[in-house]
């Protein structure tokens, strides 16, 4: 059996999960394990990549412009 939970500190700037986990066959005592985010003030900034956008899985994704000569 396993448990979680997520929260916030009270400045809001970081995110902490707890995880618990209990299995008698595979370990003698619970396991608690936690992993915390830390909020940074950098903006995000989007980026685009047009490397291996193709539509493998015939999806039907909207394709990429591709250009018919290259620009040099």
């Amino acid at each position: 059996m396993s448990s979680s939970a997520f929260t916030v500190a009270p400045d809001g700037k970081q995110l902490n999960a707890l995880v618990k986990v209990e299995d008698p066959d595979t370990f003698n005592e619970p396991i608690h394990m936690t992993q915390r985010w830390r909020k940074v003030d950098n903006p995000l900034l989007e980026t685009v990549c047009a490397e291996n956008n193709a539509d493998h899985f015939n999806q039907g994704l909207f394709p990429i412009p591709e250009a018919k000569k290259f620009d040099f």
